[in-house]
């Protein structure tokens, strides 16, 4: 007999890892991609029409990125956890583009952006789960 847990939507079964919500995981990691491409394909344009702002452009992009990733929480049992996560899987989505953009691969740079998102999206599913709790349910 499988162990089910009850959602809003329906009887599933537990997942492997119980703090994921797999489905919310997917749908935060898509939005991060979308706005991944959307804001490195807007560079070019932000650079020539403010290029103070163009300079850091990338930058603002993967955060706010990972952040909305972060948010995605849904029914996650450990949010700080389920928003790291999935705003690393955005970015393992946009990587391989990166990769190619770039013809090669920059560790350093592959390294530090994982660890933004890793910060970025737990401070967000972290505070999505404060708002989660302070919401009554029904």
């Amino acid at each position: 007999m499988t162990a089910e847990r009850s959602t809003r939507r329906r009887n599933v079964p537990e997942p492997v890892l119980g703090w994921i919500d797999w489905a919310q995981t997917a749908r935060g990691a898509s939005t991060a991609f979308s706005i991944l491409v959307v804001g490195g394909l807007a560079q070019p344009v932000v650079g020539t029409v403010a290029p103070p702002v163009g300079a850091v452009w990338l930058i603002i992009v993967a955060v706010l990125a990972f952040a909305v990733a972060g948010c995605r929480i849904g029914d996650a049992g450990l949010p700080i956890a389920h928003g790291a996560a999935t705003a690393v899987f955005g970015y393992l989505f946009v990587l391989p583009l990166v990769v190619f953009a770039a013809h090669g691969i920059d560790a350093g740079q592959v390294a530090g952006t994982a660890a933004v998102a890793v910060v970025v999206g737990g401070a967000a599913g972290w505070l999505a789960g404060q708002a989660r709790s302070r919401t009554p349910q029904g």
